[in-house]
């Protein structure tokens, strides 16, 4: 049975999951503002796979 506190750890870290991926989409924007009104999806794409990716190293089980 998992406790309080252990849910609310899973919760803050899905929180910062979602926070790094906003943050990755915005820094896609600022980065490649052109590239993403021609072709949205190959930076934004990138940017959430990397910043997913470096959030399940850093906070993975």
């Amino acid at each position: 049975m998992e406790t309080h506190f252990y849910q609310a750890m899973k919760l803050f870290k899905t929180l910062l999951i979602v926070l790094d991926i906003v943050l990755a989409l915005a820094a896609a924007y600022v980065l490649f503002p052109t590239l993403i009104e021609a072709a949205a999806t190959i930076p934004i794409a990138l940017a959430v796979l990397l910043g997913a990716g470096l959030m399940l190293a850093i906070y993975g089980d």
